[in-house]
Formats: structure tokens, sequence, C-alpha cells
């Protein structure tokens, strides 16, 4: 999208999703400053070649003129996700010391029925059906696309505190998927010695860490905060149904 001098004001694409209903995913760069007309100009675009599909907008602080989330309300989207991305140089990690009862643990095990339960415990879901679901994807996805490592912490019992994972995210940045801590023990800093165990451990992946939470989990950012992470960005996902 073009103003009348040529200069650009926002690139993007849509593409089509298979699945039941078609849906296009939007990715759009805007200028820093679009303006509230242009910016109705492109949502109002976008509206009309939705047709019968499911639209996803993704929004970004870094490449978006932040009216546009505003706007893009008032024009009927309805937010899906909103995420913090937190980033950090691994190569200033220090004052490291693992948490007591840390081991290693494979992929595979994220299927035992020791795991199941523990991961129950820590997202609130009683339908151990829908848990197990929810693992076995996440395991499919970890062996078929990225190679990464498990670490729990385990107490003397053996029973299963905390767990988290550590890997490559893509060329140069290492991610990592603090799974959880058991509600007994949260806020008695076990989730920040885990998250900086697992950075330590990341080193050998990539020199660069990034990683995101929901804007709403508040222990998450503090951990974030508390382990040298900085903000990087906001990111939002907003979906429009068809009119």
């Amino acid at each position: 999208m073009i103003n009348g001098n040529n200069n650009i004001l926002a690139a993007f694409s849509l593409s089509h999703v298979s699945g039941t209903t078609p849906l296009k995913v939007v990715a759009p760069r805007t200028a820093e400053n679009l303006g509230d007309e242009a910016a109705l100009f492109l949502l109002g675009w976008l509206a009309e070649q939705q047709g019968g599909s499911r639209l996803s907008l993704n929004l970004s602080s870094k490449r978006n003129d932040p009216n546009l989330v505003e706007l893009a309300y008032r024009s009927g989207w309805v937010e899906e996700s909103h995420v913090l991305v937190y980033a950090a140089d691994l190569s200033g990690v220090s004052g490291f010391k693992e948490p007591e009862f840390t081991q290693p643990f494979s992929i595979e095990e994220m299927l035992d029925e020791r795991f199941v339960r523990f991961y129950s415990l820590v997202t609130n879901m009683a339908d151990s059906g829908q848990v197990r679901s929810i693992l076995e994807a996440k395991t499919q996805h970890y062996t078929t696309y990225q190679a990464v490592e498990g670490y729990k912490v385990v107490d003397a019992t053996g029973q299963l505190l905390a767990a988290g994972l550590v890997g490559r995210q893509r060329e140069g940045v290492a991610r990592i998927e603090l799974l959880g801590v058991i509600p007994p023990l949260r806020g008695q800093g076990w989730g920040a010695r885990l998250h900086r165990y697992l950075m330590h451990k990341a080193r050998q992946f990539a020199p660069q860490y990034v990683g995101a939470t929901d804007y709403g989990n508040y222990p998450m950012r503090r951990i974030f905060e508390l382990n040298g992470c900085t903000f990087s960005e906001e990111q939002w996902t907003l979906v429009r149904t068809h009119q």
C-alpha cells in the first residue's frame, strides 16, 4: 500500500492455510507513523478480501504503528493472543547454580503416566486424556522438528516438582520452554532457578536466547526480569470471523 508520493505505507502477505475453514494469515509491516486514515483503509481492505474465510492478523510493536492494534479492536477484530517477547545474551549468564535434584529426561518420558500427572497439576487440567494429547503433540513436534533436551527437578522420593526443555529455535537463537512448577512450590523461586539453569544449558545451542509469555503471565514475566532478560517486543494475534 503506497501513498500519493509513492511511499510504502504497508506491506503484507495473504496466505491460505488448509483446513475445514480456510484461514487467511496476514503479517503486515507498516510505516512507523501510518496514521489513522491509512490504518483504517488497510483494515477495511482486508475485510473486503475476507470472503467466507476467518482472518488472522499478526501484529508486532516492532513492525507496526502502535495505533493499528487499537483501531483493529474498534473495527471488529478480536484478540486471540497477546504475548511479550524477551531476549538475553547468553554469554553474559553468570551466578549459575544448578537446582537441587535436577536430572535430565528424554522427550519420550513426557508420555509416562507420572509426567502426565505432573502436567495436569501445572496446567490445572483435570482431563488426563486432553493432557496426554497435548504432550503427544509436543513430543511429536520436538522429535520431528527440533532437537531439545529436557531437565526436571525431583524431590528425594522421586516426585516430579518442575520441568523444562531447552534447544535451538533457529540459527543463533536458543529456546526454552518452562513446562511448569507444581502449585505447592510456586512462589518459592523454583521456576526462576530452573529457568536460569536452562539458560546456562542453552549456551551450547546458541549465543542468544529469545523467549515469550502471555501478557497476563506475571510470574513468568518476573522470571525473565530476574534472570537478566530484557523486553524485546509485544505481539498480538487478532482474528476476524466472517461477517
